[in-house]
């Protein structure tokens, strides 16, 4: 067992004692489903969120955690419903994680065509800089419009906060990409 493992039993030791204080506190519940899913106990893990859903259906925070366990279960289309559904509840819902959660399920469910979700009138840039370019870029080679992918690709590195390497090596890779 290594340090990052320890760390966990840890963590699950002390949310068993948490949870069985007040087993009905659906953030205590929760907190033993986001540890099921980083010991990659999934079964557990969606027992648990949805023990924390049924405690408090109108959570956005619950509803959002099953669409974080979608993503991890490669259910895309579920995934980005409850996360579209925790908004609906709570338009002002956006904790860090929820944006680039978002973009990976877009991006595990291949929705290439789709544009990023606008908030306030600019695309969000889900798991940052890095995925944000790569959907982009994906989206340039499906618009019939490949031989501005190097232009764009510079235009874009240029622009980043988070530099990427060898715009050139990534636009070949797209060019040969499947969709």
């Amino acid at each position: 067992m290594d340090a990052s493992d320890a760390i966990l039993e840890r963590a699950f030791e002390t949310a068993q004692k948490a949870n069985a204080l007040a087993p009905n506190d659906p953030v205590r519940v929760s907190i033993l489903g986001w540890i099921h899913l980083y010991r990659r106990e999934f079964d557990l893990a969606e027992q648990y969120y949805q023990r924390a859903l049924d405690l408090n259906p109108n959570d956005p925070e619950q509803i959002a955690y099953v669409g974080v366990l979608k993503t991890v279960l490669g259910e895309p289309d579920q995934a980005l419903a409850g996360l579209e559904q925790a908004r609906l509840l709570d338009p002002f819902f956006g904790p860090s994680w929820y944006w680039p959660l978002q973009g990976m399920a877009h991006f595990i469910g291949h929705h290439t065509n789709r544009p990023f979700p606008r908030r306030a009138g600019r695309p969000q840039c889900p798991c940052g800089s890095r995925l944000a370019w790569l959907w982009r870029m994906r989206l340039q080679a499906r618009s019939g419009n490949p031989g501005s992918l190097p232009r764009r690709c510079l235009g874009m590195r240029r622009h980043s906060r988070h530099p990427v390497s060898s715009a050139r090596s990534r636009t070949a890779a797209l060019r040969t990409a499947k969709p």
